[in-house]
């Protein structure tokens, strides 16, 4: 943040990570240009994935899927194919980082997770006898619209 002569504060410093490809830029530019044209047009409803980040049903937990990240409340992390129950229980962070190509996802899931064998088909969060709510904020996901295209908007304001 910078404080102009007329008492004007503005953000500065934000770029493009020079490693960033023309095809990202891209899909960020046809995204925001999506959220221009159509969060206030009425064609969708403001939902998110703002929910409980416990369990929802035995067969949908996260812990049953994938992953290459594990860490645990405290900070430490441990390699995710070394992960247990136990882990999990005493509390943690999960969940693939970066990116995964399709030959080593494909080990991963032969492989399986902490909770065993990965499902091959997901039934959904309401599972007779198990229903779980799903948690939606319009005022969140509007919020973040907001966010994604200001930041947008600075990015380009800071382009050389």
């Amino acid at each position: 943040v910078e404080k102009r002569a007329n008492n004007e504060y503005v953000i500065t410093g934000v770029h493009w990570n020079e490693n960033v490809t023309s095809v990202v830029r891209d899909v960020v530019q046809g995204s925001v240009l999506f959220l221009r044209e159509q969060s206030l047009s009425g064609k969708y409803r403001f939902e998110n994935a703002f929910f409980s980040g416990s369990d929802k049903t035995n067969e949908t937990s996260p812990f049953l899927y994938p992953m290459n990240f594990f860490q645990l409340r405290n900070g430490t992390v441990i390699p995710a194919q070394n992960a247990t129950m136990h882990d999990v229980s005493v509390g943690c962070s999960a969940g693939i980082a970066g990116f995964v190509d399709d030959v080593s996802y494909q080990e991963m899931i032969t492989h399986g997770a902490i909770g065993g064998v990965v499902p091959e088909e997901f039934w959904g969060y309401n599972i007779v006898g198990q229903a779980w709510p799903y948690w939606s904020s319009h005022s969140i996901t509007y919020a973040a619209e907001l966010l994604a295209v200001g930041k947008y908007d600075l990015l380009l304001s800071n382009v050389d």
